[in-house]
């Protein structure tokens, strides 16, 4: 999503200006998150898991003949977990992102419930962006993943899965790391009479 889009909610932009500390000077033109369908992915998987482990639960334990009320309990507590486990998951699916300033790419990957990598590189050290679509539904559905390739001694490759239109991200990238090298050139006297 553009950026502009949510200048009419200030509270975020004080929080993404918090989170990746944007300079005075420095706009922000994208913000990406991963596509809704990886959310749904997960949480089935964990949700439908989550639902044969309390049925298997619950036959075991009445074959073992506990009482209903610790049957209960333990299925219960199996119906906790899973909800834990799909609040981790929107919790990863929301956090993670992608923001393409008109100076860098900012990479924000939430790993754990407390735990996040920030990575933030200069446009002008952007050597390659890669994107790629791979599978039905990704095609169908329009999502992929995005790679970007830094120059440096401490060159790093930012990774994202599952990001709606990667290409049209890979465009909005290489869009700015042009303008980025043509105001580089255009400051240092090579080639204007």
């Amino acid at each position: 999503m553009p950026c502009k889009k949510q200048t009419r909610m200030p509270n975020k932009i004080k929080k993404l200006q918090k989170l990746i500390n944007l300079q005075k000077d420095e706009s922000c033109k994208l913000i990406v998150r991963k596509h809704w369908f990886v959310f749904v992915r997960n949480a089935a998987g964990v949700f439908f898991g989550t639902l044969v482990l309390w049925i298997i639960l619950g036959i075991a334990l009445r074959l073992g003949h506990f009482n209903d009320a610790m049957v209960v309990f333990w299925q219960a507590l199996v119906v906790l977990m899973g909800t834990v486990a799909i609040f981790v998951i929107w919790t990863n699916y929301f956090l993670d992102m992608w923001i393409v300033t008109d100076k860098r790419v900012v990479h924000v990957d939430q790993r754990t419930l407390f735990s996040r990598v920030i990575i933030a590189t200069r446009i002008d050290r952007v050597q390659d962006v890669k994107a790629q679509v791979k599978g039905i539904i990704p095609t169908m559905l329009g999502f992929g993943n995005l790679q970007v390739q830094t120059a440096g001694a401490s060159s790093a490759n930012m990774l994202i899965n599952g990001i709606p239109k990667p290409n049209e991200v890979r465009r909005v990238i290489l869009e700015r790391l042009d303008q980025a090298l043509d105001g580089a050139h255009n400051h240092d006297g090579v080639g204007h009479n």
